[in-house]
Protein backbone atom coordinates (compact mmCIF):
# COMPACT_ATOMS: atom_id res chain seq x y z
CA UNK A 1 0.00 0.00 0.00
CA UNK A 2 1.41 3.35 -1.06
CA UNK A 3 0.18 6.45 0.73
CA UNK A 4 1.21 10.09 0.34
CA UNK A 5 2.78 11.83 3.33
CA UNK A 6 0.56 14.80 4.03
CA UNK A 7 2.40 16.28 6.99
CA UNK A 8 4.86 15.72 9.78
CA UNK A 9 3.55 16.09 13.32
CA UNK A 10 5.28 17.20 16.48
CA UNK A 11 4.38 14.47 18.96
CA UNK A 12 2.97 15.45 22.31
CA UNK A 13 3.35 13.51 25.51
CA UNK A 14 0.06 11.74 24.88
CA UNK A 15 1.04 10.76 21.36
CA UNK A 16 4.42 9.44 22.43
CA UNK A 17 2.80 7.45 25.24
CA UNK A 18 5.47 8.34 27.76
CA UNK A 19 3.20 8.76 30.74
CA UNK A 20 1.57 12.16 30.55
CA UNK A 21 -1.90 10.68 30.14
CA UNK A 22 -4.17 9.60 32.95
CA UNK A 23 -3.98 6.05 31.58
CA UNK A 24 -0.40 5.58 32.67
CA UNK A 25 2.57 4.50 30.61
CA UNK A 26 2.10 2.38 27.53
CA UNK A 27 4.94 1.46 25.17
CA UNK A 28 3.53 0.20 21.92
CA UNK A 29 5.98 0.93 19.13
CA UNK A 30 9.16 1.37 21.17
CA UNK A 31 11.42 3.16 18.67
CA UNK A 32 9.12 2.51 15.70
CA UNK A 33 7.32 5.10 13.61
CA UNK A 34 4.03 6.68 14.63
CA UNK A 35 1.65 6.71 11.66
CA UNK A 36 -1.60 8.67 11.58
CA UNK A 37 -3.93 7.11 9.01
CA UNK A 38 -7.31 8.23 7.73
CA UNK A 39 -10.32 6.23 8.85
CA UNK A 40 -10.89 4.68 5.44
CA UNK A 41 -7.38 3.19 5.41
CA UNK A 42 -7.64 2.10 9.02
CA UNK A 43 -10.80 0.12 8.32
CA UNK A 44 -9.09 -1.63 5.40
CA UNK A 45 -6.19 -2.82 7.54
CA UNK A 46 -8.28 -4.21 10.41
CA UNK A 47 -11.27 -6.49 9.98
CA UNK A 48 -12.84 -5.34 13.23
CA UNK A 49 -11.47 -1.84 13.91
CA UNK A 50 -12.02 -0.37 17.34
CA UNK A 51 -10.92 2.82 19.06
CA UNK A 52 -8.12 2.00 21.48
CA UNK A 53 -7.99 5.33 23.27
CA UNK A 54 -9.59 8.71 22.90
CA UNK A 55 -8.22 11.59 24.96
CA UNK A 56 -9.95 14.96 25.28
CA UNK A 57 -9.94 18.00 27.52
CA UNK A 58 -12.92 19.25 29.51
CA UNK A 59 -13.35 22.75 30.85
CA UNK A 60 -13.15 23.01 34.62
CA UNK A 61 -16.77 24.04 34.96
CA UNK A 62 -17.95 20.98 32.99
CA UNK A 63 -15.83 18.28 34.62
CA UNK A 64 -18.49 17.08 37.06
CA UNK A 65 -21.22 16.85 34.43
CA UNK A 66 -18.85 15.08 32.01
CA UNK A 67 -17.88 12.59 34.70
CA UNK A 68 -21.55 11.87 35.39
CA UNK A 69 -22.21 11.42 31.67
CA UNK A 70 -19.25 9.04 31.21
CA UNK A 71 -20.16 7.07 34.30
CA UNK A 72 -23.70 6.64 33.01
CA UNK A 73 -22.46 5.76 29.50
CA UNK A 74 -20.00 3.05 30.52
CA UNK A 75 -22.48 1.63 33.05
CA UNK A 76 -25.69 1.54 31.03
CA UNK A 77 -24.95 2.05 27.34
CA UNK A 78 -21.60 0.39 26.64
CA UNK A 79 -20.22 -1.56 29.64
CA UNK A 80 -17.28 -2.69 27.50
CA UNK A 81 -15.79 0.77 27.67
CA UNK A 82 -13.86 2.28 30.53
CA UNK A 83 -12.66 5.77 31.25
CA UNK A 84 -10.07 7.39 33.44
CA UNK A 85 -10.17 11.03 34.47
CA UNK A 86 -7.48 13.38 35.70
CA UNK A 87 -9.27 13.57 39.07
CA UNK A 88 -9.15 9.79 39.45
CA UNK A 89 -5.47 9.77 38.57
CA UNK A 90 -4.90 12.58 41.08
CA UNK A 91 -6.68 10.65 43.82
CA UNK A 92 -4.69 7.51 43.03
CA UNK A 93 -1.48 9.52 43.19
CA UNK A 94 -2.48 11.04 46.54
CA UNK A 95 -3.31 7.58 47.90
CA UNK A 96 0.03 6.23 46.75
CA UNK A 97 1.85 9.22 48.18
CA UNK A 98 0.08 8.84 51.53
CA UNK A 99 1.02 5.17 51.65
CA UNK A 100 4.65 5.96 50.88
CA UNK A 101 4.65 8.71 53.52
CA UNK A 102 3.25 6.27 56.08
CA UNK A 103 5.68 3.48 55.25
CA UNK A 104 8.63 5.85 54.96
CA UNK A 105 7.67 7.65 58.17
CA UNK A 106 7.31 4.34 60.03
CA UNK A 107 10.72 3.20 58.81
CA UNK A 108 12.19 6.58 59.77
CA UNK A 109 10.68 6.36 63.27
CA UNK A 110 12.07 2.86 63.73
CA UNK A 111 15.57 3.89 62.63
CA UNK A 112 15.34 7.09 64.67
CA UNK A 113 14.37 5.14 67.80
CA UNK A 114 17.20 2.71 67.11
CA UNK A 115 19.60 5.65 66.84
CA UNK A 116 18.45 7.12 70.17
CA UNK A 117 18.70 3.72 71.87
CA UNK A 118 22.17 3.25 70.42
CA UNK A 119 23.16 6.66 71.79
CA UNK A 120 21.77 5.73 75.23
CA UNK A 121 23.63 2.42 75.17
CA UNK A 122 26.88 4.10 74.12
CA UNK A 123 26.67 6.72 76.87
CA UNK A 124 25.77 4.23 79.62
CA UNK A 125 28.47 1.77 78.53
CA UNK A 126 31.06 4.53 78.43
CA UNK A 127 30.14 5.72 81.95
CA UNK A 128 30.16 2.21 83.42
CA UNK A 129 33.50 1.37 81.79
CA UNK A 130 35.12 4.64 82.87
CA UNK A 131 33.93 4.93 86.47
CA UNK A 132 37.47 4.38 87.78
CA UNK A 133 38.78 6.98 85.32
CA UNK A 134 36.16 9.50 86.41
CA UNK A 135 36.91 8.87 90.09
CA UNK A 136 40.62 9.39 89.44
CA UNK A 137 39.97 12.73 87.71
CA UNK A 138 37.64 13.82 90.51
CA UNK A 139 40.21 12.88 93.12
CA UNK A 140 42.70 15.34 91.63
CA UNK A 141 40.26 18.22 91.42
CA UNK A 142 37.67 17.69 88.66
CA UNK A 143 34.23 18.81 89.77
CA UNK A 144 30.93 17.11 89.01
CA UNK A 145 29.97 19.97 86.67
CA UNK A 146 33.21 19.60 84.71
CA UNK A 147 32.67 15.85 84.42
CA UNK A 148 29.12 16.38 83.22
CA UNK A 149 30.23 19.03 80.74
CA UNK A 150 32.94 16.69 79.38
CA UNK A 151 30.45 13.85 78.85
CA UNK A 152 27.97 16.20 77.19
CA UNK A 153 30.60 17.40 74.73
CA UNK A 154 31.65 13.81 73.99
CA UNK A 155 28.03 12.87 73.29
CA UNK A 156 27.44 15.96 71.16
CA UNK A 157 30.59 15.28 69.10
CA UNK A 158 29.46 11.68 68.61
CA UNK A 159 26.02 12.83 67.43
CA UNK A 160 27.48 15.50 65.13
CA UNK A 161 29.64 12.88 63.44
CA UNK A 162 26.67 10.55 63.00
CA UNK A 163 24.46 13.38 61.66
CA UNK A 164 27.05 14.54 59.13
CA UNK A 165 27.51 10.98 57.86
CA UNK A 166 23.73 10.47 57.78
CA UNK A 167 23.08 13.70 55.87
CA UNK A 168 25.74 12.86 53.30
CA UNK A 169 24.31 9.37 52.88
CA UNK A 170 20.80 10.85 52.52
CA UNK A 171 21.96 13.17 49.73
CA UNK A 172 23.72 10.33 47.89
CA UNK A 173 20.76 7.95 48.14
CA UNK A 174 18.25 10.68 47.22
CA UNK A 175 19.99 11.64 43.98
CA UNK A 176 20.76 8.05 42.98
CA UNK A 177 18.36 5.32 44.08
CA UNK A 178 15.33 7.42 45.09
CA UNK A 179 15.49 9.67 42.02
CA UNK A 180 15.69 6.66 39.72
CA UNK A 181 12.71 4.99 41.42
CA UNK A 182 10.61 8.18 41.28
CA UNK A 183 11.57 8.71 37.63
CA UNK A 184 9.98 5.36 36.78
CA UNK A 185 6.54 6.48 38.04
CA UNK A 186 5.00 8.89 35.56
CA UNK A 187 2.76 10.77 38.02
CA UNK A 188 5.55 11.45 40.55
CA UNK A 189 8.04 14.29 40.58
CA UNK A 190 11.28 14.38 42.52
CA UNK A 191 11.62 17.03 45.23
CA UNK A 192 14.69 16.83 47.44
CA UNK A 193 14.40 17.76 51.12
CA UNK A 194 16.49 17.24 54.23
CA UNK A 195 13.82 18.37 56.71
CA UNK A 196 13.17 14.88 58.21
CA UNK A 197 16.90 14.24 58.59
CA UNK A 198 17.43 17.63 60.22
CA UNK A 199 14.57 16.95 62.67
CA UNK A 200 16.15 13.63 63.64
CA UNK A 201 19.51 15.35 64.11
CA UNK A 202 17.93 17.95 66.39
CA UNK A 203 16.30 15.19 68.47
CA UNK A 204 19.64 13.38 68.75
CA UNK A 205 21.42 16.59 69.78
CA UNK A 206 18.83 17.24 72.49
CA UNK A 207 19.21 13.67 73.70
CA UNK A 208 23.01 14.05 73.66
CA UNK A 209 22.70 17.00 76.08
CA UNK A 210 20.30 15.46 78.60
CA UNK A 211 21.25 11.77 78.55
CA UNK A 212 24.77 12.19 80.01
CA UNK A 213 23.34 14.21 82.91
CA UNK A 214 20.80 11.51 83.74
CA UNK A 215 23.22 8.64 83.14
CA UNK A 216 25.90 10.14 85.42
CA UNK A 217 23.40 10.57 88.25
CA UNK A 218 22.15 6.98 87.92
CA UNK A 219 25.27 5.01 87.02
CA UNK A 220 28.07 7.11 88.54
CA UNK A 221 26.80 7.66 92.06
CA UNK A 222 28.66 6.88 95.26
CA UNK A 223 31.78 8.30 96.89
CA UNK A 224 35.10 8.78 95.15
CA UNK A 225 36.70 6.11 97.36
CA UNK A 226 34.09 3.53 96.36
CA UNK A 227 34.54 4.30 92.70
CA UNK A 228 38.34 4.12 92.97
CA UNK A 229 38.01 0.57 94.24
CA UNK A 230 36.22 -0.45 91.03
CA UNK A 231 38.53 -2.71 89.04
CA UNK A 232 38.79 -1.63 85.43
Amino acid sequence: MELPVLAKAALTGDDMEIGYTVNGTFEVGRDGLFLYLPTCVYTEIYDDPVIYKYSFDVEEGQQDSMSEFLEYYVTNIDPGLGYASAEEARQDAVTTRTMLWFVGGLIGIIFGAAGVLNLVNTIITSILARRHEFATMQSIGMTAKQLTRMMIWESVCYVIGVCVAGLLLSVILAFTMVKVLIGGIWYFTFHFTLVPAVIVCIILLIAAVFLPVIALKVFNNGSIVEKLRVVE
